[in-house]
């Protein structure tokens, strides 16, 4: 019935006897010396000296022009963090406030109550925008964290707040060290930097954890160490005060790194790398994942450490996600005879907690989700679930169900489409009284944006 879980553990159990997972490639901490003194964090293993291991040919990394974009770094230095790697930050506040800001103007679908964002920093082919984040900032206002391409291989990881603009922001030159797609809980972003010899090769990361107004200028990684080389490439990373989490999407495996003493708690499930779907889920000391049709915790408190939450006979519970305070998922059972998907999928909801016992599960809603990998965001006292059938003309839609009353509305793409690029969209998540949504569909040039549409417009 579970085919999707079926088929990653096998591609985790080939990569396992092939050896190349690495599970982050971390050697133990028994083995490492510092190579900082972060303010928080126990350090990490040094890099080595720099070395220049960049292969310009097009056969090696294919479509990029190694000419740079004019102006690309004008008022920015490479960062003193990882001095291996083209990788630049603002030298100056001027050179921050030069940064193209986030613009918004009324979505060409004239759905009331929507803005987009306007997508004119780059060309056609290039300028757009991927793996979206928000949160709160300190004053409250709405904050997001978003990538944007300029050209190939030229990215922007950039810190926007509504009430003060750009507050941070790095620049990628070329294919050699990438920035990971970044997540932010609470206050606490990871920057992540992926170090290669080859496309398929990753041979070293660097990571910046911590607040992000503090994070520019910083004179050494909060961690950094060594692969041996691997083909498995970092998709995300999440952090709170005490624990970061560092996501694999190929071969579908996490590590959680214990921010106190640096030590490393790979996630196992009866003797083999656990089968992960991580999602917006970390909190405080502890971490919420599913694995298979299990929904799984680990928590500092207590000694605690890794342990079953949800797990129910006939029943696959998955997509959990917190926003520290509620803990809401999906169980899905059954099987649809003409899709071969699940039959049916509810959405639940219950005060955080890290014990099956302590758990207070509230049915919120049914969803026409049909497999384990649809989306759950919790914030702002709503959850917002992207909500699909695969392989059919069944429309995507963000389902938000407000957690106070059980209030709850969809929201489907909206029209015209530019004819290069249908209408889809991925989950969003609501921040103060608006579902921000990445979205793609006509922009100001065809490419992939974001939408932010007012809650009582939902309403009328």
């Amino acid at each position: 019935m579970f085919s999707r879980t079926k088929s990653r553990l096998l591609i985790v159990l080939a990569l396992v006897l092939g050896g190349g997972i690495g599970f982050g490639g971390v050697q133990s901490c028994h083995d490492a010396h510092l190579i900082g003194s972060p303010p928080i964090d126990a350090g990490w293993i040094d890099l080595g000296s720099p070395r220049n291991l960049v292969d310009h040919r097009a056969d090696v990394w294919g479509d990029w022009d190694t000419q740079p974009i004019p102006g690309w770094t004008d008022g920015w230095s490479q960062v003193a963090w990882a001095p291996t790697c083209p990788i630049f930050e603002p030298r100056t506040p001027e050179a921050l406030a030069r940064v193209p800001p986030l613009r918004w103007i009324p979505c060409v679908s004239g759905r009331t109550g929507c803005q987009q964002l306007v997508t004119d920093w780059a060309s056609r082919k290039y300028g757009y925008v991927y793996e979206v984040t928000g949160g709160h900032a300190t004053s409250g206002a709405a904050r997001l964290v978003l990538s944007r391409d300029y050209a190939a291989w030229y990215r922007e990881l950039v810190v926007w707040d509504e009430d003060r603009g750009v507050i941070a922001a790095w620049r990628q030159e070329g294919p050699q060290c990438l920035i990971i797609p970044a997540d932010i809980t609470g206050t606490q972003l990871v920057v992540t930097l992926a170090e290669r010899s080859a496309p398929d090769r990753v041979i070293g990361y660097r990571q910046l954890v911590g607040d992000p107004s503090t994070l520019i200028g910083r004179e050494h990684a909060t961690y950094a160490w060594q692969e041996a080389p691997t083909i498995s490439l970092m998709s995300v990373s999440l952090a709170s005060a005490d624990v970061v989490t560092m996501y694999f999407g190929e071969p579908n495996v996490m590590n959680i790194r214990i921010r106190a003493t640096g030590m490393i708690e790979p996630l196992w499930a009866d003797g083999k790398p656990a089968v992960v779907y991580p999602w917006h889920h970390v909190a405080g000391r502890s971490v919420f994942f599913s694995s298979g049709d299990v929904i799984r915790a680990f928590s500092l408190d207590d000694g605690l450490g890794l342990r079953d939450l949800i797990r129910k006979t006939g029943v696959a519970a998955h997509d959990v996600a917190t926003d520290g305070t509620t803990l809401a998922w999906i169980e899905s059972a059954g099987t649809n005879p003409t899709t071969g998907f699940f039959a049916s999928a509810d959405l639940y909801a219950s005060p955080i907690a890290v014990r099956p016992e302590a758990l207070a599960p509230r049915r919120l809603t049914s969803l026409q989700c049909a497999n384990d990998v649809c989306g759950v965001r919790v914030s702002d006292g709503h959850v917002v679930v992207f909500d699909f059938v695969p392989r059919t003309e069944v429309g995507e839609r963000d389902v938000i169900v407000r957690l106070s009353d059980g209030a709850r509305w969809d929201v489907a793409p909206v029209p015209p489409r530019d004819g290069y690029f249908e209408a889809w969209m991925v989950q969003g998540f609501v921040l103060n009284g608006e579902l921000w949504q990445p979205w793609r569909g006509v922009t100001t040039n065809g490419q992939t944006g974001i939408q932010r549409i007012a809650l009582r417009a939902l309403s009328d």
